[in-house]
Parts: C-alpha cells; sequence; structure tokens
C-alpha cells in the first residue's frame, strides 16, 4: 500500500510496517452514534447492495473469489 492510495479524508492514520510498506489503523468507532434519516437510508441502500451481489455469486465463474464458501452466502 501506498500513501497515495488511501484518501486523507479517512479517519485513522499509517503506519510502517516490515519492508517499508504501509498499513492503514482507523480510528476507533464512536460508542454511540445518532442514527438519522440519512444513515437509515445508507444502510438501506447497503442492504439491497449486498442482496443483489448474493443472488449473482453463484453464476460467477470463481466464486470463491467473493465468498469463502464459493457461491453459498
Amino acid at each position: 500500500m501506498k500513501a497515495s492510495d488511501i484518501c486523507v479524508s479517512f479517519p485513522g492514520k499509517l503506519e510502517s510496517i516490515k519492508n517499508g510498506e504501509l498499513s492503514f489503523l482507523p480510528d476507533s468507532p464512536p460508542l454511540s452514534l445518532q442514527i438519522d434519516h440519512k444513515l437509515r437510508m445508507a444502510d438501506e441502500r447497503a442492504n439491497r447492495a449486498i442482496g443483489r451481489l448474493q443472488a449473482i455469486i453463484p453464476a460467477l465463474p470463481n466464486p470463491a473469489l467473493i465468498t469463502p464458501r464459493g457461491g453459498n452466502p
């Protein structure tokens, strides 16, 4: 991973690991979240996207790339 691969707006930091490689360490999540309409709608869109992905996994040439069970999400 190169430093340029990480968007600077992500909450966290880059840390050097072996051989000069970098690792991204995200900040700890907040202890509580304010769940508003915008967050609920984003969650719903994400759930629908995951459902669409699960529906097409069995048709992929190599489903094991997506799921360790090889097509049975």
